[in-house]
């Protein structure tokens, strides 16, 4: 988030708000470079996508419940961002019921 975004929303966020907050942007992944892009999802989850071959398990811990997802052509960029919005649903129910 942009530093004029942090500032607005410090101030109509308690600090544990904003500490949940946090927490929620942190685990929603990451990208390497301009081609690579890594997300934690539950292993039932990653099992699935990778069963699915819509991503492969993750570069380093394949064995984890990250995947990697590889930008190939252009339109790797709107399933990208389905797989975010994805994680996105899981980490903000995780965030609503208090469960880190």
């Amino acid at each position: 988030m942009h530093a004029e975004h942090n500032v607005k929303a410090a101030s109509v966020l308690t600090e544990q708000e904003q500490e949940k907050l946090a927490y929620l942007l942190k685990k929603l992944g990451h990208i390497h470079g301009d081609s690579l892009l890594d997300i934690p999802f539950p292993m039932k989850v990653r099992d699935e996508l990778v069963t699915a071959r819509r991503v492969e398990p993750h570069h380093v811990l394949p064995k984890s419940g990250w995947i990697s997802f590889h930008f190939q052509e252009a339109a790797d960029v709107e399933r990208a961002i389905g797989l975010l919005h994805l994680s996105f649903e899981i980490a903000a129910k995780r965030f609503t019921r208090n469960t880190f």
